[in-house]
């Protein structure tokens, strides 16, 4: 049921594009995946070239990357020996198929198997001198889907902060005007001189300056 669903709606999108129902080219990749501690170890294996212990995911996909075919064996299972399995359903399922790209590990009997059943099949090799994850020309698409699988899903949104609006015609809030402050009247006896050693002395002089007339009129 499932087969035939993921069949129906590939069609449909296919057409929407502006193409044929059934695709007449595909893509075949390869992926080792590390299991957990309670898989069987009867359906697990190793991968030596990867030094992964675990399974083998290899997909068949056409050129805009819609799943047509996929196989799940053992880590130590050879990417050829999965792919020749998985050109025998592209052969029975798909008959439209006459080309396939793959990379550099599929070896000279899968090529020689494409040929027999009539498909002609292209080896895009990596670029000398690349390290990590690069693209390759026809490969792309069955690879993203390979990467989207272990994508871990989004965060929860209700955990996010709020976004915050920035307008870029605001200027900083440093450099934004507010105006004069209001003046603040204080009262006369509480103001503060700005000097109190000014208003000290001033003080003292007054005082013998009262004190020196007081004397002088005999109010002493």
């Amino acid at each position: 049921m499932s087969a035939q669903l993921n069949g129906l709606l590939r069609q449909l999108l296919r057409q929407r594009e502006g193409r044929d129902a059934e695709p007449s080219a595909c893509v075949i990749d390869a992926q080792s995946v590390k299991t957990s501690t309670s898989v069987p170890a009867s359906s697990q294996g190793t991968d030596a070239g990867k030094k992964i212990v675990g399974r083998k995911r290899s997909i068949v996909t056409d050129t805009t990357g819609l799943l047509l075919a996929v196989l799940v064996t053992t880590a130590s299972v050879q990417v050829s020996g999965a792919g020749t399995q998985l050109l025998d359903q592209i052969a029975a399922g798909h008959p439209a198929i006459r080309k396939v790209w793959v990379d550099g590990g599929y070896r000279r009997h899968f090529v020689e198997h494409a040929a027999t059943l009539g498909i002609g099949l292209e080896v895009t090799a990596r670029t000398t001198g690349t390290r990590g994850f690069t693209p390759i020309p026809k490969a792309v698409g069955g690879r993203a889907d390979l990467r989207l699988v272990d994508a871990p899903p989004p965060p929860d949104p209700r955990l996010r902060n709020p976004p915050q609006t920035l307008r870029s015609h605001d200027p900083p809030r440093h450099d934004r005007s507010h105006g004069p402050l209001p003046h603040r009247r204080e009262h006369p006896l509480l103001a503060r001189p700005e000097n109190h050693h000014q208003t000290a002395c001033s003080g003292i002089k007054h005082w013998e300056k009262t004190t020196s007339q007081d004397s002088a009129s005999g109010h002493l």
